[in-house]
């Protein structure tokens, strides 16, 4: 049997495929999250407000978590293109 080995070019090739899936992901719950009402309670203002930062918060984690992919990705396919 011979051993499984990945050498360079493959790794980077499966870290770009890896970070496009990743990065289309974070959209895909970044827009979700965006486009979520915040529940209508009859409740206190209170929560409205705590429903409201709580969205806000989401947003901006599903932001960050996407930008960084979208770093990683670029880089990625920068690597893979220059060596081609």
């Amino acid at each position: 049997m011979e051993d499984f080995v990945i050498d360079a070019g493959q790794s980077l090739m499966l870290m770009s495929v890896l970070s496009v899936l990743l990065f289309c992901g974070c959209c895909y719950q970044f827009l979700r999250t965006v486009t979520r009402p915040v529940p209508v309670l009859n409740r206190s203002h209170f929560a409205k407000s705590a429903l409201r930062v709580e969205k806000g918060y989401k947003v901006f984690a599903w932001g960050v978590l996407m930008l960084a992919f979208l770093v990683g990705l670029v880089i990625s396919f920068a690597e893979v293109f220059a060596r081609l």
